[in-house]
């Protein structure tokens, strides 16, 4: 798997990227020449303008498989010769719009231009599918995920924001099949760690939740204060193994 130091360190920015932008909404002119960079795209005067913009924003891949896939037709349009180069570039790009700048259309249109210039990389994936999560696009996020795990099972980073996903969609036993498979692979993913042992916690498996309490903070992460009390009512604390 390709690494770009830019791209490490955007995925390692906050997590959530909360509110909306400043300033309010742009004009269409504005929109159809800058957001997504999509000069062939025109938003229909009566159409449903947040819709428009999330349509042309992903123009050139489709998700209704359950796994991305490029719109041969368009994909063509927008990248008529694809460069994997220039998927790095458009990766960084999208990464900063959604991590430093909050515009999610801008930052889906990016990655999904990375995307078309090399569908082989499973790192384009995974920023897509976050950029796709923040806009509230939980059925393509989970395609775009899934889509790099097919590319590169050992992923770890895109099977915790799987299971992330999935535990906000209430399918919380699946979230914690990921998330156990990370930690499998990945035994000092603290973060996958902690939300293990909340997880496990509501299940009512106090112990593998001790378990994950005592490896999230031997790794450093602080769990959140109230959380310990509450599984010590359920459970003594074991000694650490």
């Amino acid at each position: 798997m390709k690494t770009r130091n830019c791209s490490v360190a955007l995925l390692a920015a906050a997590l959530a990227v909360g509110g909306c932008q400043s300033g309010g909404e742009p004009s269409d002119a504005a929109i159809n020449a800058n957001v997504v960079g999509d000069r062939g795209a025109v938003i229909d005067p009566g159409s449903d303008y947040k819709k428009e913009l999330d349509r042309i924003a992903m123009r050139g891949l489709r998700y209704d498989s359950g796994r991305v896939r490029l719109d041969d037709p368009v994909a063509r349009e927008l990248v008529p010769q694809p460069d994997p180069a220039m998927a790095v570039i458009e990766r960084d790009a999208g990464l900063y719009e959604l991590l430093q700048m909050n515009d999610r259309h801008a930052a889906i249109a990016a990655l999904t231009k990375a995307v078309l210039h090399d569908p082989a990389e499973p790192l384009s994936y995974e920023a897509l599918g976050r950029a796709l999560l923040f806009k509230g696009k939980v059925a393509e996020s989970e395609a775009a995920f899934r889509t790099a795990l097919d590319l590169a099972p050992q992923f770890h980073e895109a099977r915790f924001q799987l299971g992330s996903l999935l535990q906000m969609s209430g399918r919380n036993a699946e979230a914690v099949e990921q998330w156990l498979a990370v930690v499998a692979g990945d035994a000092n993913h603290a973060p996958a760690h902690a939300r293990l042992a909340t997880e496990l916690y509501y299940a009512g498996r106090h112990e593998e939740s001790w378990r994950h309490v005592h490896a999230a903070e031997r790794l450093g992460f602080a769990m959140p204060p109230q959380f310990r009390p509450l599984l010590a009512a359920r459970m003594s604390e074991p000694a650490r193994q």
